[in-house]
C-alpha cells in the first residue's frame, strides 16, 4: 500500500467537484492521468482489506532455494559407553570452583593435585608418577586463601 498517495487522498487530495475551473486545463488532467499510470495509483485502491495482494514474482526459482538432499555420513557414530571402564580414586581432592585440579595432556597423561602433591597417571600402562610435593600442607594454603578472600 502507498502510504503517501492514500494519506493525499484521505486528506482531500482527490477534490474533482470542488476544484477551481480556473486551475483546471485539458493538459493538467492528462498529465495527472499520465503520472497516476507511471505510479500506478489507480491499480490498488487506499484500504482494500478484503482483496488478496497480489502474487510476489519469483526472482529466484525455488529448486535454487530449497536445501540439498542430505547424503549419508559415511563417518560411523561414536560410541559413548553407559559405565565407566577405569576409576581413578582422589581422596585428597580439593572441590574449589576456582582451582583447575585436573588436566589431560595430549600423550595420554592425567594429572592431578591431590593435597600438596601433583602425580602423573599414564593412562596407556595405569602407572603413577609422583612430579611434585609442596613444603606445605595445601589445605593449610587455601584455608589462608578463603580467609584472605572473605576479610577483603
Amino acid at each position: 500500500m502507498d502510504f503517501d498517495y492514500a494519506h493525499y487522498m484521505l486528506t482531500g487530495g482527490n477534490r474533482k467537484g470542488k476544484e477551481n475551473p480556473l486551475l483546471t486545463s485539458p493538459s493538467r488532467e492528462a498529465y495527472q492521468k499520465q503520472l497516476a499510470e507511471a505510479l500506478n495509483m489507480n491499480r490498488t485502491r487506499i484500504l482494500a482489506f478484503k482483496n488478496k495482494p497480489p502474487t510476489p514474482v519469483e526472482l529466484v526459482p525455488k529448486a535454487i532455494l530449497s536445501p540439498p538432499p542430505q547424503s549419508k555420513s559415511s563417518k560411523p557414530k561414536r560410541y559413548i559407553p553407559q559405565s565407566s571402564e577405569r576409576t581413578l580414586d582422589a581422596p585428597d581432592i580439593l572441590d574449589d570452583f576456582y582451582l583447575n585440579l585436573l588436566d589431560w595432556g595430549s600423550s595420554n597423561v592425567l594429572s592431578i593435585a591431590l593435597g600438596n602433591t601433583v602425580y602423573l597417571w599414564n593412562a596407556s600402562n595405569c602407572s603413577t608418577a609422583e612430579l611434585h610435593r609442596m613444603p606445605h600442607k595445601a589445605k593449610d594454603h587455601n584455608q589462608q586463601q578463603q580467609q584472605q578472600k572473605n576479610s577483603i
